[in-house]
């Protein structure tokens, strides 16, 4: 299947819609060079006093991605990597699926179990607390997603998303949503898109999207709809962007070709309101690969 380049986006490990108004002025990932935790430093308490510095830092919508991506497919069991404040989870909970939604911030658990409740949907998603670059959950999904999985500190990114394709059963789906490049008020006219914040769990609240957490524990996380999470794309990204193409993401996976179909494979202009509080965009992407049945 070709690459299609279409035109239009949650973060630390663990971090979609109508654009809505940011949730702060300010990103709460903080500069592209932000310092993370010290070598050796703890990650989890990291990312918890990250959190812990905004009362919310993503606005509360499913990324648009997934909703593309997802809606109307059968509802099974999902896993959601670096849930981030749970917008992902709960929505796919609503269109009756039974969620696994792991970060590795506390905090942030605790405000995604805290949405679901609100939602009416707690009975659907079972939060779990894991570092996903120590520990992969245990078991077998329909869909497994990873949205923004970028990560302002050292994070295995590709041995994460070739464990998360081993977990999904057959016939299931593997998502991996993640940025491209920086958003446009980053970008010099006519240069290439460059890394910016990224964020994993949806973004923080400029714009509309939501991610989760890479890990930064998350996926690491400028704000489109849905929730983002925020990250950077570090060695093992490749291309000009220094963040992985569609086709690099797959490629690292090496999965077997007999047991692989590629849905989706294309990159796309996330809408995003600017920390002006004008429309802009950010250069995202999105992999998608069905395991055949046995």
């Amino acid at each position: 299947m070709c690459e299609r380049v279409l035109g239009e986006r949650r973060h630390g490990l663990a971090e979609p819609g109508d654009p809505a108004g940011p949730a702060a002025a300010a990103d709460p990932a903080g500069p592209a060079d932000a310092a993370g935790p010290p070598e050796g430093g703890d990650v989890a308490a990291f990312w918890d006093t990250r959190y812990g510095e905004h009362e919310r830092i993503w606005s509360g919508r499913p990324n648009g991605a997934l909703v593309r991506e997802v809606s109307g497919e059968r509802p099974g069991r999902a896993l959601d990597l670096g849930c981030g404040e749970g917008a992902d989870a709960v929505w796919l909970a609503a269109q009756g699926w039974r969620v696994t939604a792991v970060d590795i911030s506390e905090v942030a658990l605790g405000r995604a179990a805290e949405h679901a409740r609100e939602a009416g949907l707690a009975d659907l998603i079972e939060f779990r607390r894991a570092d996903l670059a120590a520990a992969f959950p245990e078991g077998s999904w329909d869909l497994v997603c990873a949205q923004y999985l970028h990560s302002d500190v050292e994070l295995p990114r590709d041995a994460i998303l070739r464990r998360a394709a081993e977990a999904v059963a057959p016939g299931g789906t593997l998502l991996v949503v993640g940025h491209a490049g920086a958003p446009s008020w980053q970008q010099e006219p006519g240069a290439d898109a460059h890394p910016g914040n990224g964020h994993r769990h949806g973004d923080p609240q400029h714009g509309d999207p939501q991610h989760g957490h890479a890990q930064h524990g998350h996926a690491q996380h400028g704000h489109a709809d849905g929730e983002h999470r925020p990250g950077h794309g570090g060695p093992e990204c490749r291309n000009h962007a220094g963040l992985p193409t569609p086709a690099e993401v797959h490629a690292a996976l090496g999965l077997p070709e007999r047991e692989w179909e590629l849905l989706t494979s294309e990159e796309f202009l996330q809408p995003m309101t600017g920390p002006d509080g004008r429309p802009a965009t950010r250069p995202d992407n999105t992999l998608k690969l069905r395991r055949l049945p046995a």
